[in-house]
């Protein structure tokens, strides 16, 4: 068995068969999937000339109190069937962080599957997030009065721009790399977005993307809002109420900051 660098022409292929082996990847949208991989580190387990394993990183930073500190985002580890128990995934991952940590990284993040086996690599738990299921008619908000700019997959890079220039507070995550976005985007089903450009040049300062399996009743699920003020807030959460007529659920994280059950009408009566 070999440990090394990632090749995406010798091993795009092994991994996509991977992915789609665990139930990451869906056929059809390899292109994500290769963008994602390459927007950081990626270290291979090579078994007879294929790779049968990848863990991944992503550069980044996290907000502490008012400081930034380089992160080193984990953004995959995947064996497959054949390696599982080995030790493999272990080893591939303190490799990875040793080398991010080699080059400045302060800190260290994933989201976990399993959490005694990453606190064998010194892994904690951190902030948890709260999914929140609301149907958007009882939304006690002011509609938008003024109509969005349509976001596409097209606009990524305007999108990531207004992701970074979000509002943040402590243990704020930010991943440095555009094509985390535009992979994110091409991995949405049925992915669709709107937003408002309100900056000094006209730029995108807030916004939400979107996914569902149906477009016609949902749900729909708000795959990540950023905004700059509360004010912006509140607006985007004007136009997901605007769907109400149509869409009965929508899921979205419950943003730092806010509990949402104070937007609701009745939030217990309909949990």
């Amino acid at each position: 068995m070999e440990f090394r660098n990632y090749d995406p022409e010798r091993d795009k292929e092994a991994l996509h068969r991977l992915w789609i082996g665990i139930g990451w990847l869906e056929k059809g949208k390899e292109e994500g999937m290769d963008l994602f991989i390459g927007c950081g580190r990626a270290l291979v387990a090579e078994v007879n000339s294929e790779a049968e394993a990848l863990v991944s990183s992503m550069p980044g930073t996290m907000r502490y109190l008012d400081k930034e500190l380089w992160l080193s985002a984990l953004t995959a580890v995947t064996t497959s069937r054949m390696l599982r128990k080995r030790g493999v995934a272990k080893r591939l991952t303190s490799q990875l962080v040793a080398k991010d940590a080699a080059e400045g990284a302060l800190v260290a993040g994933l989201g976990m599957l399993e959490q005694g086996f990453y606190e064998q690599l010194g892994f904690g738990t951190g902030g948890y997030e709260h999914w929140i299921a609301l149907d958007p008619a009882h939304l006690r908000v002011p509609s938008s009065e003024r109509l969005p700019r349509r976001i596409t997959k097209g606009d990524w890079a305007i999108a990531h721009a207004a992701r970074l220039a979000r509002m943040r507070g402590h243990g704020s995550c930010n991943l440095i790399p555009v094509e985390f976005t535009r992979a994110s985007m091409l991995d949405a089903k049925n992915g669709f977005g709107f937003g408002f450009c309100d900056g000094p040049d006209g730029e995108l300062t807030h916004h939400f993307w979107c996914s569902t399996k149906e477009p016609e009743s949902g749900p729909y699920n708000v795959q990540w809002m950023a905004y700059q003020t509360w004010e912006q807030f509140l607006e985007l959460m004007g136009l997901l109420r605007s769907f109400g007529d149509q869409v009965r659920l929508v899921w979205m994280r419950e943003p730092p900051g806010i509990q949402l059950q104070d937007l609701l009408d009745q939030p217990f009566k309909r949990r």
